[in-house]
């Protein structure tokens, strides 16, 4: 099974880039405000604040992160069939809309699937089977990133799905499910 970072990890370096990105956005947001509100702005407290935000935001987001991958996981293996395999495994996410539904997209040997975690709601499932895609080209998501790729069935419907190492993927579905790789 081709697997794609699916580690349910945040490595130091992530850490770390997720405590400056918040400290950064925080800082002068609050500045800011404070500022609007007419409130006395006091650098120090707020920079305090701020680093007490980044270092509770950087604990809880991998924490829920880990619980959301444990929540799809459960979901992926009370769905598959026995002898159903999973030949590529992708976190993704599937915009519809304007919205965008994190989750897990997988490929099996019977059908392709997508699994998205919900904040506070049931984990909900999306399946083709594979004979119906008809096929796959890559999309740029809100037009500005090129890290989507679209999937058109044989009756004409599209799903669209971002993710990281968007070309590797493509290849790697479109080689498994025997389409041209233009």
């Amino acid at each position: 099974m081709k697997k794609f970072r699916w580690d349910e990890s945040f490595s130091k370096k992530q850490k770390a880039g997720l405590f400056l990105s918040l400290l950064l956005t925080y800082f002068p947001t609050i500045c800011l405000v404070n500022w609007i509100m007419g409130n006395e702005i006091d650098g120090l407290s707020n920079f305090v604040q701020s680093i007490l935000f980044a270092l509770f935001m950087t604990i809880s987001l991998p924490w829920s992160a880990k619980f959301f991958s444990k929540k799809i996981k459960k979901t992926i293996k009370t769905t598959l069939k026995k002898d159903e395999e999973a030949i590529v495994d992708i976190p993704s996410g599937q915009k519809i809309g304007l919205i965008v539904y994190g989750g897990k997209l997988l490929l099996t040997d019977e059908r392709l699937l997508f699994v998205r975690h919900g904040f506070f709601q049931k984990t909900s499932m999306w399946t083709l089977q594979r004979e119906n895609i008809d096929h796959i080209k890559p999309k740029k998501i809100f037009l500005i990133a090129d890290n989507g790729i679209e999937i058109t069935d044989r009756y004409g419907k599209t799903y669209s799905f971002n993710m990281q190492k968007r070309d590797e993927i493509l290849i790697a579905l479109k080689k498994q499910l025997g389409l041209s790789l233009e």
